[in-house]
């Protein structure tokens, strides 16, 4: 007995020593532990001589709620982390590449990478008291204490949080953290925190950037996007539809538009498509087809299509929207305010302007530099990527065919527009004049 109550004794001394080894003292039965981690992180493990009554190996426990929550919460709710290398700073598993994540992306396509965010952008906001829903790649967060972002998938926030309340939440199966970010198992409340701002509601998993690397390198895929709005545009320039405007009813004919690769690319001027509660219309199009839509941006800096309709089978489609300045040659660096009212899959290519969503319908991708969120309904996927197009060229460069000597016979040139002489048969002389020369017949 009395090495039973020394044993008791030491076990509860040593439970509040923030030491590598304690002891636990359970039905009788003497057990000795080692610490894997931080105080508030660990996994239990019991010596090699011990039966396990641990966690399994690489699962540590992230605390995200109270001590009563967390106990009425199943494990696979918790946030939990990965069998990665841990972060010794913030005990987070390293973040690793987009890749590791995403294998089958072509990065040659329109939206790469991009294509599997439902928002790509340098900076979010979503202090308009919105979420943002499905997920997210972002630089920078600005949010409120009330809003939970993502609700699904991996998300990325690489530099900043802020929050004009006191706490913040993201709902994500994965969050990953940039590497400047300190992470706070256990900051309040039994909640973490991130830069001091208390997680209120956490994600299943995080992971976090280690010695320099990024998960995602926005500035190249940023420049990578921008390029890729450039090239759709060049193609789209002179593909031109027939619009007529009847009474809010927009129509874009492009039934003389060729199709490349099962897609119509065409242009249009931004004054076609702003205003309210207008309806489009795309002819010309075939079931099997899909519709890409550069909005020339020449002249103005501020493009709005708040409650956008599709009508008569164009809600059936996927369409893009590219944002271009053909008059500039360049991105266009304005504003974007976008609502449709069809809940049809779409996308937005933006990557320098500022894309305001004005109605819960839209679902699909937005690629924007700075997103504000007024309003975003549930995301049900992303969009279906396309490839960049290119200008056709011939498959082979025309060729200076030799001809025998033929025998005219004698005229003379009396002047540019006209032969004097006899001639029976037919005679066509083509050509380009390169030089100034004297042209003697003998």
């Amino acid at each position: 007995m009395t090495n039973k109550r020394s044993i008791i004794t030491l076990a509860t001394s040593m439970l509040f020593v923030r030491g590598a080894v304690y002891f636990q003292h359970t039905n009788d039965k003497s057990e000795m532990f080692v610490r894997s981690s931080r105080p508030s992180q660990y996994e239990m493990k019991p010596l090699a001589n011990e039966a396990s009554s641990s966690t399994e190996d690489g699962a540590i426990m992230s605390s995200s709620n109270s001590s009563s929550e967390n106990s009425k919460k199943p494990e696979s709710e918790a946030p939990k982390i990965t069998s990665r290398a841990v972060i010794s700073d913030s005990g987070l598993p390293t973040a690793g590449n987009w890749t590791d994540d995403f294998k089958n992306v072509n990065q040659n396509n329109a939206l790469g990478i991009a294509g599997q965010f439902n928002v790509f952008a340098r900076n979010m906001d979503t202090t308009q008291n919105h979420p943002v829903d499905g997920n997210f790649a972002t630089q920078t967060v600005k949010t409120q204490s009330w809003v939970v972002n993502g609700n699904k998938s991996l998300s990325y926030v690489q530099n900043n949080i802020t929050s004009d309340g006191d706490s913040i939440g993201f709902n994500s199966d994965t969050l990953i953290l940039g590497q400047s970010f300190n992470y706070n198992p256990d900051f309040q409340w039994g909640r973490p925190a991130i830069n001091g701002i208390r997680l209120d509601t956490a994600p299943k998993n995080l992971r976090q950037d280690a010695n320099g690397s990024k998960y995602i390198d926005f500035d190249a895929e940023f420049n990578r996007l921008s390029t890729s709005s450039e090239n759709i545009a060049h193609y789209s320039k002179n593909n031109v539809p027939i619009v007529t405007n009847y009474y809010g009813l927009i129509t874009f004919d492009v039934t003389n538009i060729p199709a490349k690769d099962n897609i119509k690319y065409m242009t249009v001027k931004a004054s076609d498509l702003s205003g309210m509660n207008n309806r489009l219309n795309v002819t010309g199009v075939a079931a099997n087809q899909r519709i890409v839509i550069t909005v020339d941006t020449t002249g103005v800096n501020d493009v709005s299509t708040t409650n956008l309709t599709f009508v008569n089978g164009t809600e059936d489609k996927g369409i893009f929207f590219n944002y271009y300045n053909e008059a500039g040659q360049s991105n266009f660096a304005g504003n974007v305010n976008l609502g449709t009212t069809n809940d049809n899959i779409g996308a937005v290519l933006a990557p320098q302007a500022t894309v305001t969503l004005a109605t819960t319908a839209f679902k699909g991708n937005i690629v924007a530099k700075n997103f504000i969120n007024n309003y975003m309904g549930e995301q049900s996927g992303n969009y279906s990527d396309i490839a960049v197009p290119t200008t056709d060229t011939p498959s082979s460069k025309p060729k200076l065919l030799s001809v025998p000597d033929i025998d005219f016979g004698d005229h003379k040139i009396g002047s540019q527009n006209s032969v004097v002489g006899e001639w029976r048969g037919n005679f066509a002389l083509e050509g380009h004049l390169t030089s100034s020369k004297i042209l003697q017949l003998p």
